[in-house]
């Protein structure tokens, strides 16, 4: 996972093993693809490099008082971690401009509602400005796109709507870091209703007597913050682009015995039961899978448009 905006999750780690940055700043020396070479004490070992540095021993005795340890090393690293921040986008700009002309309102009539002439707004000031950062990552040249503003500000808000109705993605990413800090089963890396051996996600590193069988193969829910610097996409890294990220929803994910139930047509899934139980005919989107338990998985297609899913990408860039 990124670094950028780690400060808000509530868990670190994409399976939440770590309760704080402090917790997941030590794992990489003692993990094997990382850092640990498979012999001796990792940390001890990091630890000894650290103290044989001057400038290191020098820093560690004007911030601690002592010089360096695993406790302090842990401490600073998720000090600078916490600095590592993304923000000020398009998105947030153009949410200050609506307040802004709703506040400037005498009459009333202004509703609290983003609309593309908010975007249009920020995207007029960004081309003034020569504002690259902001431009670039909607794909428009300072130079040679200032006409677009209101173009890219109606695609804007409808990939805004899009975001927030048709596609469903607020129902897990929301907040200002756009995460629900929780952990879902998207059937990321399951082939024929069966996820890859070990996926056990959550559910591994949740206590005897806690265990959760709706965690099994779940993972935490990303910001999307700085998205177009945090590519492949998923915990796997299995979707290279925003493109295939939107299309792996759009046909619901894949299915799994676990699929998260903000991933499936729950009302679909009880007409199916219910037809069965009453024993008529069943007309609905067919089963991919029947659980164990018996209940029906029919993961939820979103039917996006070509249209729809180009300004859902373009908001989220």
């Amino acid at each position: 996972p990124t670094v950028i905006n780690s400060a808000y999750n509530r868990f670190q780690f994409w399976d939440g093993r770590a309760s704080s940055l402090e917790d997941q700043s030590q794992g990489p020396p003692q993990n094997p693809v990382e850092m640990f070479d498979g012999t001796g004490d990792a940390w001890e070992k990091a630890v000894q490099r650290l103290r044989k540095d001057p400038e290191m021993v020098k820093a560690f005795k004007a911030v601690f008082g002592h010089g360096p340890t695993r406790d302090a090393a842990a401490k600073a690293i998720a000090a600078y971690e916490r600095t590592v921040l993304s923000g000020n986008s398009v998105f947030d700009r153009a949410e200050v401009a609506m307040r802004k002309r709703v506040a400037d309102d005498d009459s009333g009539s202004e509703k609290s509602e983003l609309t593309a002439g908010d975007f249009a707004t920020v995207l007029k000031a960004a081309f003034a400005d020569k504002d690259a950062n902001a431009l670039t990552s909607l794909g428009l040249d300072a130079d040679k796109d200032a006409g677009k503003a209101e173009e890219f500000g109606k695609r804007l808000v409808n990939g805004r709507n899009v975001y927030f109705g048709k596609a469903r993605c607020a129902n897990c990413h929301v907040g200002d870091n756009f995460s629900d800090n929780a952990f879902h089963n998207l059937g990321v890396g399951a082939v024929d209703g069966k996820l890859p051996e070990g996926e056990l996600g959550r559910y591994a590193r949740l206590p005897t007597g806690h265990k959760d069988v709706s965690q099994v193969g779940a993972y935490k829910t990303p910001g999307l913050r700085a998205l177009l610097v945090i590519d492949p996409y998923m915990h796997d890294g299995s979707e290279k682009t925003l493109e295939e990220v939107v299309e792996y929803y759009d046909r619901g994910g894949n299915a799994n015995e676990f699929l998260d139930a903000k991933m499936r047509d729950v009302a679909a899934e009880d007409a199916f039961l219910k037809a069965k139980a009453e024993g008529k005919e069943y007309t609905g989107p067919k089963p991919a899978l029947i659980s164990r338990g018996g209940r029906p998985v029919i993961p939820f297609k979103l039917n996006l448009t070509a249209a729809e899913k180009a300004d859902l990408v373009l908001f989220m860039n």
